[in-house]
């Protein structure tokens, strides 16, 4: 896979997250068997948002042909994602989600193999 594919795929998985996050976060709560409060549907919103502002990266940069900022790019990404996948993966064994928290891990966790993959074994393609 092509980091310009790579990263639309991530654009588009990111910012309909964002998007349902900032728009109809009482809705994505119950989902995944969240009782939306006031506080939590604001804090779902401000993920939201910085998942949109991730989205919108990864869009906009992603016929980047700069080696160097694409790997600081990717890095960022990488680490970020990977704290995701732990605090996903903590959060569902530990049932605070139902069993579709499984999704938000797997997703996590591809991502996270994704840009893993551009980080440390293609740093030219």
């Amino acid at each position: 896979m092509t980091y310009n594919k790579f990263m639309f795929i991530y654009a588009i998985l990111t910012g309909i997250f964002g998007f349902g996050f900032v728009f109809v976060p009482g809705q994505i709560l119950l989902i995944y068997g969240v009782e939306p409060n006031l506080y939590l549907r604001f804090i779902s919103q401000l993920f939201g948002a910085v998942l949109v502002s991730l989205a919108l990266l990864a869009w906009l940069t992603r016929n980047l042909n700069n080696n160097d900022a694409r790997r600081a790019i990717v890095l960022a990404l990488f680490i970020g994602e990977s704290l995701g996948l732990i605090l996903a993966f903590i959060g569902q064994i530990n049932g605070i989600l139902n069993e579709l928290g499984w999704f938000i891990v797997m997703v996590y966790l591809l991502m996270t193999l994704g840009l893993a993959y551009f980080q440390f074994s293609k740093p030219n393609s």
